[in-house]
């Protein structure tokens, strides 16, 4: 199922710093007692190993009851049912990353609707509980024990990443869409970028994201359900009286309902976000709904808006379009092969006017600095008109390439949702 990797296997009473030399990551799998089947001197070792920049990833689902992880510093316990061969009906993503994502997000996309509605063992799925905060929520379930949670988790240890990976043990070697789980936790670049706005220590839960394409200029009202939970760990907590909110990019009218409610511990609530789409709206948009409860309890989750025109007509009535079909490398000017189709269409555009001149921008996020994004920028602009000239043809002439970095935001660059919206490319016709 996935080509292009070796793999070393070794039981751990023989694990040694050498197995770790050449590494690209290293994964636990099925040991339900690891913190003893390894002493200190090898625990050590291995969190050495993670904090100099690399990937761990825990996957014991299917074969333990419960799982010993506490070596792990930021700790943690499972809520398990071992191999019961139980169907889920709860799969969502709660927080979209290169973990998985929406369809807005072609290179990462995660069919929940396909996983759930497939042959699938989700009830045997691990829950994660913790109360430390450095934990990071992407994938919430329902497990065949009645625990709703979390079941795909990240965080950060020194510069590396420990992914903990609860899904059940047949679907991730079986079914299509949870082998997109394991292939994007094997492509996640260690020290690369990964949003954190839902932390698993939460008692409240907000979701799923959504993503819509919808045509663009005609109005409308988008409605988004959704599902809020509270989940609390300690028997007899006090009620939480959450507010509820939505921001966006665009100056739509929005609102969410309930905007306020008393929840009480273990229950789940609808939640319904709206979007007034007014005549003439287009463009890609985010927009992020808060929930915000009582002693910091919070939770986020967002929803991506395509409302792209095509190309040509866009250019029909502006000089300068923004777009957002191009995608890269983590860190890196290299473009990912699902860009060829926005690519295609430049070109299509460039080779029905051969009169037109176009300047390709980049601009980024702020994440990593002025000086560094200035210069990702520039690359990654310079890379695209590359590609233009030696894959489609279009002569060098009418082309140049001009880096912004972080200057001129289109949205606050405070969530994932803004930040995903400064990292684009635009282009002007000159």
């Amino acid at each position: 199922a996935f080509p292009g990797y070796r793999y070393h296997r070794a039981i751990p009473s023989t694990f040694t710093r050498r197995l770790l030399n050449g590494a690209q990551f290293a994964m636990i799998v099925g040991d339900c007692d690891l913190t003893h089947d390894l002493d200190a001197d090898q625990q050590k070792t291995l969190l050495d190993w993670v904090a100099a920049g690399h990937k761990l990833i825990l996957r014991d689902s299917d074969m333990c009851n419960s799982s010993d992880y506490s070596f792990i510093p930021y700790q943690f316990q499972t809520i398990a049912v071992g191999g019961r061969g139980a169907r889920g009906q709860v799969l969502s993503i709660v927080d979209p990353s290169t973990l998985g994502a929406g369809k807005s997000d072609p290179a990462h996309f995660l069919d929940t609707v396909s996983y759930v509605s497939g042959h699938q063992d989700l009830g045997d799925a691990d829950i994660m509980q913790t109360d430390d905060l450095h934990w990071c929520g992407h994938l919430f379930a329902r497990n065949l024990a009645g625990a709703t949670g979390w079941a795909h988790t990240y965080t950060r240890w020194g510069r590396g990443l420990i992914i903990y990976d609860g899904l059940d043990r047949d679907d991730l070697k079986m079914d299509p869409p949870a082998l997109n789980v394991v292939r994007y936790e094997y492509r996640q670049p260690a020290t690369g970028r990964l949003p954190c706005n839902v932390r698993v220590a939460s008692v409240l839960t907000l979701y799923p994201s959504a993503d819509r394409k919808m045509a663009a200029g005609v109005p409308a009202t988008l409605q988004v359900p959704m599902s809020l939970t509270y989940a609390a760990k300690a028997k007899g907590a006090a009620d939480q009286q959450v507010a509820l909110s939505i921001t966006g990019d665009a100056p739509y009218r929005m609102n969410v309902s309930p905007a306020t409610i008393t929840m009480h511990s273990g229950q789940s609530i609808p939640v319904q976000a709206v979007i007034s789409l007014p005549k003439g709206w287009s463009g890609f948009h985010a927009f992020t709904v808060t929930a915000n409860g009582q002693h910091n309890a919070k939770s986020q989750t967002s929803i991506t808006l395509d409302g792209s025109v095509a190309l040509a007509r866009a250019f029909q009535t502006q000089r300068r379009v923004r777009i957002y079909g191009i995608h890269f490398d983590v860190d890196s000017a290299t473009i990912l092969p699902q860009s060829e189709t926005t690519i295609s269409q430049i070109a299509e555009v460039l080779r029905a006017n051969p009169s037109w001149r176009m300047r390709v921008e980049g601009y980024t996020d702020s994440d990593g600095g002025a000086a560094y994004n200035q210069g990702l920028s520039d690359r990654r602009a310079h890379s695209v008109v590359a590609d233009l000239v030696n894959h489609y043809h279009i002569a060098a002439s009418r082309l140049t390439a001009q880096g912004f970095g972080l200057t001129h935001p289109v949205a606050p660059n405070t969530t994932e949702g803004g930040k995903a919206l400064n990292r684009r490319v635009e282009l002007v016709r000159l």
